[in-house]
């Protein structure tokens, strides 16, 4: 039986370039992004515990499924400046 809720995770596409993760597109649902003050290009250092650099694709992507509205904390750069983010996981 497919699970209904395969597709459920933070809503950002990665990019992967030289073992770093980088932001390649913020999804969107009606008309606004499921995930604010994340803009394409950013680097993704951290998800939760998991740090990104060397990191499989397939543990980034498992730290980021989860179930509708859980919290993922992201620790992100951009213009040499560290931010975090509480992002939800949206149900696809």
């Amino acid at each position: 039986m497919p699970d209904s809720h395969d597709l459920d995770q933070v809503g950002l596409t990665l990019k992967k370039r030289a073992g770093e993760y980088f932001v390649a597109a913020v999804a969107s649902q009606n008309g606004k992004p499921t995930v604010d003050a994340v803009q394409v290009g950013d680097k993704l250092l951290q998800i939760g515990m998991l740090h990104t650099d060397g990191a499989t694709p397939v543990a980034v992507l498992s730290v980021m499924h989860g179930k509708p509205s859980e919290l993922r904390t992201l620790l992100l750069e951009r213009n040499a400046e560290r931010f975090t983010v509480q992002a939800k996981v949206t149900a696809f």
